[in-house]
């Protein structure tokens, strides 16, 4: 069997290991507190137990142990770190081991009370010093320290008074990176072997090389992973980390577009009129606020089930929100007007619906019209034309919207306009013409539209 695919399969059974190693740290600390009751209260009915606790924080902190080793190998973390996490884990497998041939050897001893909570108390010790190395790893070496929650708390907001005298690395593009990449790209862990830290780490790039081809945004690795869509694999940040919005986006593209230098700024590199509307929303410190996503009810797993059985993928947003992503995968040809009607039991809750080469028709849109918190809506290669586009002026949360290969003309880019927040439209292989475009873009700079097929 091949070697790297080997490799493959024990890094995915090692990325279980944050999961796993829950189990042994409430399990110890369960038994800590189990030790300190039976302390206080002379409870001696509840020394039965120990001897379960004491078996399964072996078994689990072995096992946890043994996930770490699979989990290294995928690289980029702080060697040093890493070596003292092994080893601290190595010491508290040993210690949990010691407690349950304790227990089951000399639970009759005079001396055993006193050296069986000794080493709970050890253990304790133990799991906290691993639980530092393993946060250290995770979100960099002074993740844990009391200096770090001083700095952050006392950190002044990074304000931008005009827009034109900003330098453009330090003030527009740092601030989006420590937000949005930091957390898996730093000094302590270095995914894929990469930091980016600084502005000489990003030009170095990582293990598989240069992730900015200066001048060329649509060519770099950078602009490619964080314009995948979130569910893949590849997309960055990964699942369950906060995206980049799109106007983050664009900064970083137009950035890289213009040379990516460290010093320069914005008026020295001589942003057009749509670039320049875009960066002004930066000002003011707007740079380091994360948008803020509508508060909805959540909906009934059955409810989601019932709808899911149409033939549509439904999947929460993220951790911290009841909105969803919905999208059509399989079975594109068996989606039509009556199904698109059935969304309507979750309506205020769909946040990104994905409906391309369906058999809908303009009718939808009358449905689509009253998802109100919708944000990205694909609906390339199906038969929509001008009709009842109009219906898409009620969605004042779209952002983005993919009508390419459809039939629609310049009458319904007239329509986008109206479109309160719309920032980037997909139109290419429409009967739209070039004209109506150039007219668009002197109206509305600050939204981009994509006529050709590289997504930017």
């Amino acid at each position: 069997m091949n070697t790297e695919f080997l490799k493959s399969i024990s890094i995915f059974i090692g990325h279980f290991h944050p999961l796993v190693v829950h189990l042994p740290i409430g399990i110890i600390f369960f038994l800590f507190f189990l030790e300190v009751i039976i302390w206080f209260t002379m409870n001696n009915s509840l020394k039965v137990v120990r001897i379960y606790l004491s078996f399964f924080s072996m078994v689990t902190t072995l096992f946890g142990l043994l996930l770490g080793y699979l989990l290294s190998a995928e690289g980029g973390y702080d060697l040093e770190l890493l070596e003292k996490h092994e080893h601290s884990g190595q010491i508290l497998a040993g210690i949990t081991v010691a407690i349950f041939l304790i227990n089951l050897f000399f639970a009759q001893k005079v001396f055993f009370e006193k050296l069986f909570k000794g080493m709970v108390f050890a253990a304790v010790v133990a799991l906290s010093i691993v639980g530092h190395y393993g946060g250290s790893l995770t979100h960099g070496e002074d993740y844990l320290a009391l200096s770090q929650i001083s700095d952050t708390k006392n950190a002044e907001k990074i304000v931008i008074k005009d827009i034109n005298q900003a330098v453009v690395f330090s003030q527009l593009v740092q601030p989006i990176i420590n937000q949005k990449c930091i957390s898996c790209h730093n000094a302590g862990k270095m995914k894929g072997g990469l930091r980016m830290d600084s502005f000489e780490e990003i030009i170095k790039g990582g293990e598989n090389g240069a992730i900015l081809k200066v001048g060329n945004s649509s060519q770099s690795e950078l602009m490619k992973l964080v314009n995948l869509d979130p569910s893949e694999e590849r997309a960055m940040p990964p699942k369950g980390k906060t995206p980049l919005t799109s106007d983050e986006k664009q900064v970083l593209a137009w950035w890289i577009d213009a040379g990516a230098t460290k010093d320069k700024k914005v008026s020295e590199l001589k942003p057009d009129t749509k670039i320049l509307a875009l960066l002004k929303k930066f000002e003011d410190g707007a740079v380091d606020e994360t948008e803020k996503l509508p508060e909805v009810s959540k909906i009934e797993e059955k409810t989601l089930a019932e709808i899911s059985q149409l033939g549509i993928n439904i999947n929460p947003l993220s951790k911290e929100s009841n909105l969803l992503d919905v999208r059509c995968i399989l079975n594109k040809s068996s989606w039509d007007d009556k199904k698109t009607a059935s969304l309507s039991k979750i309506k205020d809750n769909i946040y990104v619906l994905e409906l391309s080469q369906t058999n809908i028709t303009n009718a939808s849109l009358k449905t689509i019209a009253e998802f109100k918190n919708l944000n990205v809506l694909f609906l390339q290669n199906t038969n929509l034309g001008d009709s009842e586009m109009n219906q898409l002026q009620k969605l004042e949360h779209l952002e983005v919207l993919n009508v390419y290969g459809t039939i629609i003309t310049d009458k319904s880019l007239e329509v986008f306009a109206k479109i309160k927040n719309l920032k980037k439209i997909y139109i290419w292989q429409t009967k739209i013409t070039q004209n109506a475009v150039e007219k668009f873009n002197k109206k509305f700079p600050s939204v981009t539209i994509i006529t050709g097929s590289l997504v930017i």
